[in-house]
């Protein structure tokens, strides 16, 4: 409806707001109004949403009183708290549990942490029973029943449950099929459930008639192992969703333990289903301009209204994209970044990024395209799909019917240009650098300018250099737009409806001044600013935005200062936690590649800082390299310097190389956790002067190109740091002097690795080798298993973390682990307990490192990686691999398998089970035979090599069999190996072979099954 005479019916309106509000109807009244209301009606607008604004907290008491009473009426929810926590004082804390919502009618909040969110959760559906714990660590306790300070909770659980005295309970590791879910009592599972997905609906069916389920998983535990996956993908998220409870990622808040009182106390205080009530009045408008509604009623803060005050022309978008449904896309467009007052993002990708901008600039038009596709397609005006766009372009540019359009790519002096009209440019314009003021100056007067050109193709055609030096990017940066290196990640066909919905939050410029007039919108424009501060090029950069980045960059520190990254509890794990690192890291490290003396807050947590400022030097270094490789210096940058290097190189070209400051690379964007800030390293191209500097503070690296070459360099603003390396004689005949040096980190390097450590922990180190030593006859091992030569390849890098980008430690260059290796107890350059223990971790991140597609079939990512340290164990820790504790530890599971009938895809996704059979080779073969098998592979040209997964299972045990003379198709197929048949063609003129050994014993029935259909005679 459109409201005709608003000031006469505010009244009105008032009061059905008031009924509505007792009628739990406001948020839908009052979006029923909004967009009834005419634009103009600006003040008639405020007046309402001042109502809704006083009205909400007359609503929320209300809820608190109708909901409360509602409860003890016509629910016994209250009772099950009783119930549940019966005798029960306090409940210790196990792990760190995660975060359950309740959200449904029938399901109740039992234990709490400090901030009043669910650890413990109840819930009936149908005629059964939920009981929901955020660790299972609370299952283990309920299940093994022997710690008393759990006696009283599990004992109510059982009862709530209806678990009688010796009832029947099932556990979820039992089952196989769904026949094995029972038909009552009680069903208990610990852990996600990933291999239950099947079971879900079975699971649900059993809960409804009447059984009862227990249930406990660490949820931001099972994500940080799953980075790829989202908590509605655990099957047991998918079970408790039904009964009106939700996991989450985040983590609780408790010291020690929770105290049953306490949790009855505050959830009679906030009842979950009044939270629920008063969200949906919230969710009304944002909360920031709510905030701005009660301090100032008769002003409005909305997005819409701040988009009318700051937007050229709403219109412009209706004009350029009237009747256009869907544009195709061309080839591959770039991305044009748009900041300017009097510019608009057009056409844009799934992400929000521009593929089309227009632009106004003095009195004339610009349309850009980030590809010249359709430049051409304007020009030749034969495809019906961009028929209503080329249309709409002229139009908005002025053309008449028979104007001419000047082809730019004609002009090679400013006299040519003509002096109205269009001008088409395809391309860079590579030619008419002389041309940009005299092109400008024609759109200035009334000209329009039609251009497009392929950025990143653009860049790949020209490498040695950068979207500043294209001649259309000067033209575009002086009306707010420009190009990027990166690629649009759009569809066959781009929306113009889902175009115009992201234009608005797309536009970079605007994005800035909304945060800076309003640091809590800093979750809704995060993404746009950090998206578009890193891609934007240097020099437009530094020229139109880093003035309006770095007031936006103060404002939002300013404001959340609880959103540093620290370690602990105090790690970054919300929304708008995470939105605010996003935006503080792309200022810093914008900032900090364009040589700004810029320090983040925060860093003496981690990566660390200086005490007090350590005496800057200069100093000079010379580096030979014969590959791509990441080469110390020995030299530390302190946080917040600028580093200023002068280099040459005997190489091809010097912007080959690289200078890397801080070891750490691991990149945690897009994390939803932080224990320290996402980008620590930051990285330049070497120039013949460069200037860098790092907010982080870091060891200073130069990286080599692929081609052979030295380069040497000039520092100046550095300290040194603790360095020692072995095939560095003078570090080495220093040490005892150097290890003092004042950087927060150094590198220690033998032959063929090198560890970065925190300089505390080496400082009393007197001698490295030792370590270092055995960690090279690692390395050395690896290769010789492999047949490669250690010394043709770059050094292996270890770096400790403090939050590694995935688990505890991954395999790359460099190799990351978590920092307990650097800890007095678990050194890592302990050279005894390496050659007495070894390192299962790390012999398998660098086993990792050596693995080659050709033999790493299909679920053996995670298997053939610990070939390599079953092999180290063996040579370097004299541990026999055939004992040794990891393998003979997955004994009992091995059992199990073959049990359940050898299924290959089981062997697959159980990496200990998995590894057992190339142990078996070892121990009946020895080292020999893998030594031989590899080396064929590294012989192999590239087109010989196996392109699938069966070529790669056939072509292992055909290799395999005919190097130790033996048949092993038998063993294979007793794993349960798929192709046997093929490879039984190749080798069966070989001896068949199926030993008697401890694995066989396990499975004597499939033992006997496989001989005989081999003929193999015991």
């Amino acid at each position: 409806m459109t409201v005709k005479q608003p000031r006469l019916v505010c009244a009105y309106i008032a009061f059905v707001l008031i009924a509505a509000c007792i009628s739990k109807q406001a948020s839908v009244l009052c979006r029923h109004f909004n967009s009834s209301l005419q634009p103009e009606r600006e003040f008639e607008a405020t007046v309402l949403l001042s109502c809704l604004a006083a009205l909400s907290q007359i609503r929320e008491n209300q809820f608190h009183k109708t909901s409360h009473n509602m409860a003890k009426t016509t629910s016994s929810n209250d009772s099950w708290r009783d119930e549940l926590l019966k005798d029960v004082k306090t409940i210790p804390k196990v792990g760190v549990p995660g975060i359950i919502e309740v959200l449904g009618d029938q399901a109740e909040p039992m234990l709490l942490d400090d901030r009043g969110r669910a650890i413990m959760a109840a819930a009936t559906y149908g005629s059964g029973k939920i009981v929901a714990f955020s660790h299972n660590g609370y299952i283990k306790q309920f299940r093994e029943g022997k710690n008393k300070k759990f006696e009283n909770l599990n004992r109510n659980i059982r009862t709530w449950l209806g678990m009688k005295e010796g009832g029947d309970v099932t556990f979820g590791d039992s089952l196989k099929n769904v026949a094995d879910i029972p038909k009552s009592g009680v069903l208990v599972i610990a852990g996600g459930g990933d291999r239950l997905k099947k079971f879900v609906p079975g699971i649900l069916e059993f809960v409804q008639g009447g059984g009862g389920f227990l249930c406990g998983v660490c949820p931001w535990g099972w994500l940080e192992k799953r980075p790829n996956a989202t908590i509605d993908g655990m099957a047991l998220q998918q079970i408790v969703k039904e009964a009106g409870m939700s996991f989450t990622g985040d983590t609780c808040e408790v010291q020690k333990g929770f105290s049953a009182a306490k949790c009855k106390d505050d959830v009679e205080k906030a009842p979950v289903s009044v939270k629920k009530q008063a969200a949906d009045v919230a969710n009304t408008t944002p909360e920031s301009c709510a905030k701005k509604r009660a301090e100032k009623p008769a002003e409005t803060c909305s997005s819409q209204s701040m988009a009318k005050a700051t937007s050229p022309s709403g219109s412009w978008k209706d004009e350029l994209l009237k009747d256009v449904t869907t544009v195709p896309k061309v080839g591959v467009p770039g991305n044009i970044v748009v900041f300017g007052d009097q510019a608009e993002p057009i056409l844009l990708d799934d992400r929000g990024r521009a593929i089309m901008a227009a632009a106004t600039y003095g009195s004339g038009k610009i349309v850009a395209f980030s590809h010249n596709g359709y430049i051409k397609q304007f020009r030749e005006g034969k495809n019906k799909k961009f028929e209503d766009l080329n249309r709409n372009i002229r139009t908005w540019l002025g053309m008449k019917e028979g104007d001419d359009v000047t082809d730019a790519s004609n002009i090679k002096e400013a006299a040519e240009i003509p002096k109205s009209g269009v001008l088409l440019v395809a391309g860079g314009g590579d030619k008419g650098k002389k041309l940009i003021p005299d092109v400008l100056k024609f759109v200035r007067e009334g000209g329009g300018l039609l251009c497009g050109v392929c950025p990143w193709g653009w860049l790949q055609k020209r490498p040695r250099k950068t979207i500043d030096d294209m001649v259309l990017q000067g033209i575009l940066n002086e009306v707010g737009l420009s190009f990027t290196a990166e690629t649009c990640a759009a569809k066959k066909e781009i929306s113009a409806a889902e175009s115009k919905e992201k234009a608005e939050i797309s536009h970079l410029g605007r994005a800035l001044k909304a945060i800076d007039l309003d640091p809590d919108s800093v979750e809704k424009y995060a993404e746009t600013v950090t998206e578009n501060a890193h891609s934007i090029p240097d020099k437009c950069f530094e020229k139109r935005l880093n003035a309006p980045m770095e007031k936006c960059y103060e404002k939002c520190i300013k404001k959340h200062k609880d959103c540093i990254p620290k370690g602990g509890k105090k790690r970054v794990k919300d929304s708008r936690g995470r939105a605010v690192v996003s935006l503080t890291t792309g200022f810093l490290e914008k900032q900090a590649k364009m040589g700004k003396e810029v320090k983040a807050p925060g860093i003496n947590d981690f990566p660390g800082d200086f005490e007090e400022e350590p005496q800057l030097q200069c100093a000079s270094v010379i580096i030979k390299s014969a590959r791509k490789e990441r080469h110390s210096t020995g030299y530390y940058l302190p946080a917040g310097k600028v580093l200023t290097i002068k280099a040459t190189t005997t190489g091809e070209h010097l912007d080959d190389w690289r200078v890397r400051v801080g070891a750490h690379s691991d990149n945690l964007s897009g994390k939803k956790k932080f224990k320290r800030w996402p980008k620590l390293s930051v990285v330049k191209r070497l120039e013949a002067e460069t200037k860098i500097s790092s907010p982080y503070g870091g060891l200073i690296y130069f990286e080599s190109p692929k081609e052979a070459g030295d380069l040497t360099a000039s520092m100046e603003n550095v300290v040194e740091a603790p360095f020692y390396d072995l095939e560095d004689p003078r570090s080495v005949q220093n040490w005892s002097e150097r290890r003092k040096a004042p950087g927060l980190w150094a590198d220690l390097a033998g032959e063929h690795i090198i560890f970065t450590l925190p300089a505390a922990s080496v400082r009393d180190l007197e001698d490295p080798s030792e370590g270092l030593r055995a960690w090279d006859d690692v390395v050395k091992a690896h290769h010789e298993l492999r047949g490669t030569n250690p010394s043709g390849e770059h050094r292996q890098r270890i770096v400790p973390d403090r939050q590694p980008k995935a688990g505890w430690m991954h395999a790359g260059y460099p190799i990351v682990t978590n920092m307990d290796i650097a800890a007095r107890d678990k050194f890592i350059l302990d050279g005894k307990k390496i050659r007495k223990a070894g390192n299962w971790g790390l012999f398998h991140e660098l086993g990792h490192n050596m693995q080659r597609k050709w033999w790493t079939f299909e679920g053996t990512g995670e298997v053939t990686c610990n070939v390599f340290t079953l092999h180290a164990m063996d040579v370097v820790a004299k541990r026999d691999p055939w004992r040794h504790p990891w393998v003979r530890n997955k004994w009992p599971a091995i059992e199990q398998f073959f049990k359940d009938g050898a299924q290959h895809d089981v062997w697959k996704k159980k990496a200990g089970i998995a590894l057992a059979v190339y142990a078996q080779l070892a121990h009946h073969f020895g080292w020999e035979p893998y030594k031989k098998v590899f080396r064929q592979y590294e012989k192999d040209p590239k087109k010989k090599q196996p392109e699938n997964n069966k070529e790669r299972i056939v072509l292992w045990i055909v290799r395999f069999s005919e190097e130790v003379g033996r048949n092993l198709v038998p063993l294979f197929d007793f794993w349960g190996f798929p192709h046997i048949e093929e490879a039984q063609a190749q080798v069966s003129g070989l001896e068949a072979f199926l030993p008697d050994d401890d694995l066989t014993a396990l499975a004597p029935e499939r033992l006997a099954e496989i001989r005989g259909k081999y003929n193999i005679q015991t």
